[in-house]
């Protein structure tokens, strides 16, 4: 089995019904690979990049991880009574991982504190074992940092470990927008993932858009959420292995903006996005004000005739021809 038959299958256990043939599917996978000709270049004719991530670079997401898993046993356990919500009062001002309380006392320490003012000693002493034992059994699968052109990881992008964007195939408002990103000349995918072969184990997603002269680039929203540790990995990683090490920038920049092409199905998270989602960092070379673009106009990847609908990559006519007679499951 070739790679995109792979590729294929993998989004065919995703979608409701899967709009593309196999050779649809080559067509455009050919297609956007051509479109990032330059960009290969740059990556010295690879479609992807991967760096095998040290833990401490995913120490927000370990005790982001830890927590939920601390927090879930703790409401199993408790359920949602006087007790749990003493615990998930402390919680909120520590680091679970570092067993660190703001106050500089230990999180266990200060949770035994809290419970028995509260006439809950005993309570306290399991909840500690309960603490220790995850502590003690909780480690990080292997994870990895890519640099990708992948026409699949571009379809792919809006969904990840728990958490899924507009571009999602499952029922994305804007899937045919990871088209759209897979098939322009300027935008590279980054993610962090657990598992390099589902992509429902990513961690975090970001998109880069190149300036045309691709001496630099501007950052897009991080998904699911805004991780410094993670941010500061992918500038170094970029920064090593595409740009110019000695005439290099990374700064906030509202003075380089970043628009969709016209009529392009992509949805722009640089202008649309939540303000406390929004993004503006320029790596690269230093440069003055400026108006990147990306997104390619996508036309029906059946027919080639009319122009993809926003959510799913063909057009109405052939939706309905794909659909047939379960299309009013289908919209609804």
């Amino acid at each position: 089995m070739t790679k995109i038959e792979k590729d294929l299958r993998m989004i065919d256990k995703l979608v409701f019904v899967n709009p593309l043939s196999l050779s649809e599917y080559e067509n455009y996978f050919e297609n956007s690979l051509k479109a990032k000709s330059k960009i290969r270049e740059l990556m010295n004719g690879q479609d992807k990049i991967v760096f095998e991530v040290d833990n401490d670079i995913l120490g927000e997401e370990k005790e982001r991880a830890f927590r939920e898993e601390f927090r879930n046993q703790l409401k199993e356990r408790y359920k949602v009574s006087k007790v749990f919500f003493v615990v998930i009062s402390v919680m909120a001002d520590s680091n679970l991982i570092l067993n660190k309380h703001k106050t500089g006392m230990k999180f266990t320490k200060k949770v035994k504190e809290a419970l028995s003012k509260e006439n809950f000693e005993d309570i306290a002493d399991e909840i500690i074992l309960m603490y220790s034992q995850i502590k003690n059994s909780f480690i990080m699968p292997k994870s990895y940092f890519v640099i990708s052109i992948d026409p699949t990881d571009f379809v792919l992008m809006g969904i990840g470990k728990g958490w899924k964007t507009c571009y999602n195939p499952i029922d994305g408002d804007h899937f045919t927008g990871a088209f759209s990103a897979g098939l322009d000349s300027s935008t590279i995918l980054t993610y962090f993932t657990t598992d390099l072969e589902d992509p429902e184990k990513k961690l975090y997603r970001r998109l880069g858009v190149f300036t045309p002269d691709y001496k630099g680039m501007m950052l897009s929203t991080q998904y699911p959420y805004k991780n410094s540790s993670f941010e500061e990995f992918t500038i170094s990683a970029l920064k090593d292995t595409i740009f110019d090490k000695d005439n290099f920038v990374a700064k906030k920049d509202k003075t380089i903006r970043v628009h969709k092409n016209l009529s392009s199905q992509i949805f722009n998270d640089f202008v649309s996005s939540p303000s406390n989602k929004k993004e503006n960092l320029y790596i690269g070379n230093p440069r003055e004000e400026e108006i990147l673009h990306y997104g390619a106009n996508v036309s029906c990847l059946r027919c080639d005739s009319k122009p993809a609908l926003q959510d799913i990559p063909i057009c109405s006519d052939c939706e309905y021809e794909v659909v047939g007679d379960d299309w009013e499951e289908f919209i609804t």
